[in-house]
């Protein structure tokens, strides 16, 4: 066996210390190219570490060319993920965005982006890699941000940030493996079909009694993987999960999670359900914090404490963060941060628009509060929506499609998600068959009887609530101490390892 392996050695100095660590796929070993190919892979890996100059300032950049070459007499396909990782002098994670200014402290710079294509978390190169060709990565270098501030970013002096990039090689013939085996995939195979079409009543548990002069019998009422009809014609339609489900389990970054609904990127949003045991995940949800209020407050009748960032006396405007937001926040920065790259920027929607009530003069009313309990209290035809009006509502990390002003890509469901699960307003829940069967596995959790809070508000001063036990939905008072069920979105190229979803045998997703 005769691999290659090229190790090139520069370090980066100037009051913060950069390491760039860099891996390709690339072997000249044919027995083992033979073999792997009959996988339909070829991977073996090149290590560099470089230097920059010791009077590096923000703002420079450092150049660096980096090239794949098929050294095989087989035409290839080639991919290459990015991945970073800021560190602070005592090596705890750090976010790839200053806590200061809100901008990335390294921004990588990128070139020939017309040969390569960005699909989830990999750059794919358009063009198979014939033999004895070499292909230039989309890499140009990395710049300290110019914005970046040193001064006030007090925790990254003296930090480490690191760029690894692994390229991959396939046979051509065999790309598509690529796409096998991915989250989104194996959400949509399970869809039962659409939830209009299916006629599914979302004022009505997903499984629930119907009395007659035949005898009572159970309905099915969309129980399982439904595709939401808004979306349904959509390269990627939203797929849900609904009912007392038990095949929605997934094991991510170590922790269980529940799938919830995919997105209309192909990204997969899933809400925490507890830790690992022996790679199994029980089948009671758990949470990350307890006795924790959504805000506090004055309650001055307003909207500004039911914000998932709020300015007090301001309807809508997000200056401070919530005291659930920073929970969040901080227990993503402790356990989750390293997988930070895994995750897309989706929409987490605070729907804090109004109306003026028609009924009470001066009166303002939340419009989703006026939705869901018109819906509810008159049985009618109300579904719920993935919309979300306003700028301001609609939290994401980056400003492309939201308001950026997320310091994580991580808050808390919504009320229509909730309802989209089967955890419809709490007296759906007289109907359900039996004293053993939950509304949805959003309520089957260990927490019996307590609530954990959507990011949806209800009126002022009170948010929407999922109610565990044999209930569904509910509202809380924004000061009340409940705990917390935090939620993510995986990239659209998420793939999975193993698993079938189920309890004792979860989705494993590949890091």
């Amino acid at each position: 066996m005769n691999n290659k392996k090229v190790i090139i050695a520069i370090a980066l100095l100037f009051g913060i210390c950069f390491v760039f660590s860099l891996t390709f796929a690339y072997s000249t070993d044919e027995s083992v190219l033979e073999n792997k190919f009959k996988l339909g892979e070829w991977k073996t890996v090149y290590t560099e570490e470089f230097e920059s100059p010791s009077n590096w300032v923000t703002c420079e950049t450092i150049d660096k060319t980096i090239t794949v070459k098929n050294e095989s007499d087989t035409d290839v396909a080639v991919r290459i993920k990015l991945e970073e990782q800021w560190l602070s002098k005592d090596n705890e994670p750090l976010s790839l965005y200053s806590n200061a200014s809100d901008v990335r402290m390294a921004q990588i710079n990128m070139a020939n982006t017309d040969k390569w294509e960005k699909r989830g978390a990999y750059y794919y190169y358009n063009i198979n890699l014939r033999a004895n060709e070499t292909a230039v990565t989309p890499i140009s270098g990395v710049t300290l941000n110019c914005d970046a501030n040193l001064n006030d970013d007090v925790d990254y002096a003296g930090g480490t940030y690191r760029l690894k990039a692994t390229a991959q090689t396939i046979q051509a013939s065999q790309k598509d493996k690529w796409t096998a085996n991915l989250l989104y995939d194996a959400t949509a195979a399970k869809t039962r079909g659409v939830d209009m079409a299916k006629g599914v009543n979302f004022a009505k548990a997903p499984q629930h009694l119907v009395y007659g002069g035949a005898g009572t019998t159970t309905a099915d009422n969309g129980v399982g993987v439904i595709t939401y009809h808004r979306t349904a014609s959509s390269t990627h339609p939203v797929y849900y999960y609904r009912g007392d489900v038990n095949d929605n389990f997934v094991i991510w970054r170590n922790y269980c999670w529940r799938i919830v609904r995919t997105t209309t990127s192909g990204g997969t949003k899933i809400i925490y359900s507890g830790t690992v045991s022996n790679n199994t995940c029980a089948e009671m949800g758990s949470y990350i914090a307890d006795e924790v209020s959504f805000n506090s407050g004055g309650g001055h009748y307003g909207v500004a404490e039911t914000g998932y960032m709020f300015e007090e006396g301001q309807s809508a405007k997000n200056t401070n963060d919530s005291v659930i937001k920073k929970e969040v926040d901080k227990w993503f920065k402790n356990n989750i941060i390293l997988g930070e790259d895994d995750l897309e920027d989706t929409v987490f929607c605070n729907d804090r628009s109004m109306y003026r009530d028609p009924y009470m003069s001066g009166y303002y009313r939340l419009t989703k509060s006026y939705s869901i309990d018109t819906y509810y209290s008159a049985y009618g035809t109300y579904a719920p929506s993935l919309d979300c009006a306003n700028e301001v509502d609609r939290f994401t990390r980056d400003k492309a499609n939201g308001n950026g002003d997320l310091t994580f890509p991580i808050a808390l469901i919504t009320a229509d998600e909730a309802t989209m699960a089967g955890a419809c307003w709490s007296s759906c829940s007289e109907d359900i068959p039996n004293d053993t069967q939950y509304i949805s596995y959003l309520t089957k959790s260990n927490h019996q009887y307590r609530n954990y809070y959507t990011m949806t508000p209800e009126q002022q001063n009170y948010l929407f609530s999922i109610r565990t036990g044999r209930d569904g939905l509910w509202y809380d008072w924004f000061s009340n101490k409940q705990v917390v069920r935090p939620v993510v979105s995986l990239k659209a190229d998420t793939r999975y390892t193993s698993g079938d979803g189920t309890a004792a045998n979860p989705y494993i997703v590949e890091k």
